[in-house]
């Protein structure tokens, strides 16, 4: 069974990023040395680690869940201080609204600035209105579905991050988390589509940027394990462009190498 690092060692070394973003950001965590395959990375790469950061949001307070924000907050303060419970009751009222804003058949969306609600305006096919959702509702779907990784309850986590995904559509942050819960679940091509689709995100909108390096890095591990290990290579080496000497990919470069060397006669 595959070893996920505490919540609080994942915290650690999510504290350089702590900066980048918006609301959630995500860090790689350490390898795992496993007995069989010393140099095997665990499929805990590509892991998220929540953040505590209150997200710039341009959107007006009057956004639909803004009167959220605060509660959010305390919700990411309780996670960095591993009370997880208590993380999930503080956000049960605010899904609670979310769900019913989702059940209502109404058009909406959630994102980080005012630019990408018109780009999303944008690039629809229609004239529907649609109602703009603070992104309150998308990070606590976000929280609660890492919360239940942390309970190795992946199906439950996958629940909630499509939630989160379907009402932020712009945002990468739940995109890589999915993609390491398929990785889990061993839907390894469907987790390759969601940290593509995070980084064509990234590169779209500045309010993904600080994803990219950790998306990059996911992606090299889904590659990996579907065994392109030239595809794989090339991700890890755009990482480190992004994030020069990062342990992770370095090992996972090395990683590459020996198995190219076991397979040579």
């Amino acid at each position: 069974m595959p070893i996920i690092p505490s919540l609080a060692t994942r915290l650690l070394l999510a504290a350089a990023l702590s900066a980048c973003g918006t609301g959630i950001a995500f860090a790689q965590a350490q390898p795992q040395p496993e007995s069989n395959q010393p140099n095997k990375s665990p499929p805990t790469k590509g892991r998220t680690i929540v953040r505590t950061a209150t997200p710039a949001i341009e959107a007006e307070r009057q956004a639909m869940g803004s009167q959220f924000r605060d509660t959010l907050g305390l919700a990411q303060a309780d996670v960095a201080a591993q009370r997880l419970e208590q993380a999930v009751a503080r956000l049960a009222p605010v899904t609670e609204y979310c769900d019913r804003l989702l059940a209502s058949g109404r058009a909406l969306v959630s994102v980080a600035t005012a630019s990408e609600y018109q780009s999303y305006m944008a690039s629809r096919q229609d004239s529907e209105p649609v109602d703009w959702v603070d992104m309150a509702c998308p990070q606590s779907y976000n929280i609660l579905g890492y919360i239940a990784v942390e309970a190795r309850n992946f199906e439950k986590a996958l629940a909630y991050l499509d939630k989160a995904v379907g009402l932020a559509t712009l945002w990468a942050d739940p995109r890589v988390e999915r993609g390491f819960v398929l990785n889990q679940l061993h839907r390894n091509s469907e987790a390759l589509a969601d940290y593509r689709l995070a980084l064509q995100l990234i590169d779209r909108y500045q309010s993904n940027a600080g994803m990219k390096a950790i998306a990059l890095r996911g992606l090299g591990y889904t590659l990996v394990e579907l065994g392109d290990l030239q595809a794989a290579e090339q991700a890890y080496q755009d990482s480190l462009v992004v994030e020069p000497g990062n342990d992770l990919a370095q090992r996972e470069l090395q990683y590459i190498q020996d198995r190219r060397n076991q397979a040579r006669p």
